[in-house]
């Protein structure tokens, strides 16, 4: 397996992931897919970007968390 074709099949299951979870509804499961998303980032030449809301692993899910309480309206 190729580098690109590895990275293609990285880039879809995240992105199954995140629609499974978007698909269940509730703050944590999109908390859970934001966290996916931000961490598939790309930049334009289509590489992944080291994107975090905080140097602190807690504290950017406690982030995601707030995101998906806002996106929710909870």
């Amino acid at each position: 397996m190729t580098h690109n074709e590895a990275m293609e099949r990285i880039t879809k299951l995240a992105q199954e992931s995140i629609d499974e979870l978007m698909t269940m509804n509730t703050t944590s499961a999109t908390a859970e897919a934001i966290a996916i998303a931000i961490g598939q980032l790309k930049n334009k030449e289509g590489k992944l970007l080291r994107v975090g809301l905080s140097d602190s692993p807690t504290e950017h899910i406690e982030l995601c968390f707030q995101i998906a309480k806002m996106l929710r309206n909870k």
